[in-house]
């Protein structure tokens, strides 16, 4: 049997006196997770629902088989979502880390182009200040994405006069993910973009984790089961400041299993910040395919990379 595209889990998977061991240029340091990370997927309208009032009467309308999805392009703060539904267009965004600011652009059927500009906040939230092509000069439209849960966010535009009152057009509606079409590398991409937020996504993280899961780590004893698994975590967040990136580099899908290899690169600072060793790993994870059609982690390998040649 060929083995799959995996990728790699460093953080929940290495030990402290791994990072410790390992020397501060074996590996550049890890930048953050992807900025948009829960937007990236498949999309569509819940109950095909849509409200919107475009200067008449306030309309409760369905859109059919509506389809957005989001991909990152080449860098870790931006995103692209394309729609298909018509009238058919596109969105980009670009997060400047320097100014903590969201810049929009997109463009709808023939002449609908928007620009502007907004923020992001720690739970994903995103509010953006637009202006149309099209409308009444002077104008803008405040848009709020809210997520309700990982699948399921609010989307609703409200438009403002040039004076900033509501002018009573707005649109909008509750996008769900399209798990039907979300393949498995999309799936595991998702778990490690939980992982690699650190603390903040352990809840997130840790919900896509069998519970009796196996990490076999490098040069160190087998740690079994998910209580075992999630101690291990804690005492290593709390170990020192920690960065890391995982990279998929091959993903193979079976019927039960998932199996995907891949590597961690990251950075370790131990508490009073005296000295930041980088590292890097191999990692091979298994994930077990439930009955929905989601993965959970299973068991997870990993080793050190080997030093670099000069």
């Amino acid at each position: 049997m060929t083995f799959p595209r995996l990728i790699p889990f460093l953080l929940c998977a290495l030990s402290t006196a791994t990072l410790a061991q390992s020397s501060a240029d074996a590996a550049p340091k890890a930048p953050p997770a992807h900025v948009f990370a829960r937007f990236l997927g498949e999309w569509t309208l819940k109950d095909d629902a849509w409200s919107q009032n475009w200067g008449g009467a306030i309309e409760n309308i369905k859109i059919p088989n509506h389809h957005t999805t989001c991909s990152a392009i080449n860098t870790d703060n931006t995103v692209l979502c394309v729609v298909d539904t018509p009238p058919a267009g596109h969105i980009l965004w670009a997060f400047n880390p320097v100014k903590k600011e969201v810049r929009h652009l997109s463009s709808f059927g023939e002449l609908r182009i928007g620009t502007g500009q907004g923020s992001l906040n720690d739970k994903g939230d995103l509010r953006l200040k637009i202006s149309f092509e099209g409308e009444a000069p002077e104008t803008y439209r405040i848009y709020d994405y809210v997520w309700i849960n990982a699948d399921e966010y609010d989307m609703r535009s409200v438009q403002h006069d040039a004076s900033g009152k509501k002018t009573g057009l707005f649109y909008g509606g509750r996008f769900i993910r399209k798990t039907d079409s979300v393949t498995d590398k999309t799936r595991i991409e998702r778990i490690f973009a939980a992982h690699d937020k650190l603390q903040p996504g352990l809840d997130e993280y840790m919900a896509s984790v069998a519970s009796d899961v196996i990490l076999m780590p490098n040069g160190g004893a087998a740690i079994e089961g998910k209580a075992a698994y999630l101690q291990h975590v804690k005492d290593f967040y709390a170990s020192g400041t920690i960065q890391i990136r995982h990279e998929l580099i091959e993903v193979y899908s079976y019927s039960e299993v998932v199996i995907a290899r891949g590597r961690a690169i990251g950075s370790f600072t131990p508490p009073g910040g005296s000295t930041t060793n980088t590292f890097e790993t191999r990692n091979v994870f298994i994930f077990r395919r439930l009955a929905s059609g989601n993965l959970e982690v299973s068991q997870i390998i990993f080793n050190n990379a080997p030093p670099s040649r000069q």
